[in-house]
């Protein structure tokens, strides 16, 4: 997928790498506000097979390093719409993954990491890395144990899980959410909402719901259950669609 996006010599894949392929594939990107959510809840695909489409939300108020692994993970899910239930789920992580961080990268790392002495000068590594890339240092780990599992290595001493975890938490904290990265003032007015879906994402869904709202009565309850909003806010939005 790197080959065929051009990034074989890339090393971080941007946000806008992963959007340029939604978009190449028609898929439909829908920015949503869902507030803080716990891993899946950040991020939805909706495949219809009878039109050939697939629709797929992200959620913008989650921490940047998990946005772009939400983003990656989806890609994978667009990818291969056919892989449902857990099998679908494992695909799209480790696709994630592997695009994301790579086997070449997960060896270089590895290289780097033998070298150095102790757990924790190890960890500021991978956290250092994990920084440049915007992706979790979970992300990291695992895919230097798939690499060391796939090719008989010595496993690399990173410590025990439950410490690893904790840095963790510590380390996402460092990251805005893509919401306030985006908007100076969260949340945002609808004109920015709407404004940042077009430019940033090149997402069309907001130019046929506006279309909606121009011609369907009652415009606002559709928009409520569709993009998860209060019915105040879906009515701020409907409003300012229609205009």
């Amino acid at each position: 997928m790197r080959k065929e996006m051009k990034l074989e010599g890339k090393e971080v894949i941007e946000f806008s790498d992963l959007i340029a392929k939604f978009n190449e594939l028609h898929a439909v990107i829908i920015p949503a506000l869902w507030g803080g959510q716990q891993n899946h809840g950040n991020a939805l695909n909706i495949h219809l097979p009878d039109s050939h489409t697939t629709w797929v939300f992200v959620n913008l108020d989650s921490n940047a390093v998990d946005f772009k692994f939400w983003m990656a993970h989806e890609l994978g899910h667009s990818l291969a719409p056919d892989l449902g239930g857990e099998l679908g789920e494992d695909f799209a992580d480790h696709f994630a993954q592997a695009l994301l961080f790579p086997e070449p990268q997960a060896a270089k790392l590895r290289l780097e990491l033998q070298k150095i002495g102790s757990v924790p000068a190890r960890l500021a590594r991978i956290h250092s890395e994990a920084q440049k890339h915007i992706i979790s240092p979970w992300t990291m780990r695992c895919a230097l144990e798939d690499y060391e599992q796939a090719h008989g290595l010595a496993k690399t001493d990173l410590g025990g899980a439950g410490k690893f975890m904790a840095a963790l938490v510590k380390f996402a904290k460092a990251f805005p959410t893509i919401s306030e990265h985006l908007f100076k003032k969260s949340p945002p007015k609808p004109a920015q909402y709407t404004a940042v879906a077009r430019s940033v994402f090149k997402s069309p869904f907001f130019e046929a719901l506006a279309e909606f709202c121009k011609i369907e009565t009652g415009a606002e309850h559709f928009i409520h259950r569709v993009l998860g909003v209060s019915l105040a806010d879906a009515k701020a939005l409907s409003g300012e669609l229609r205009a």
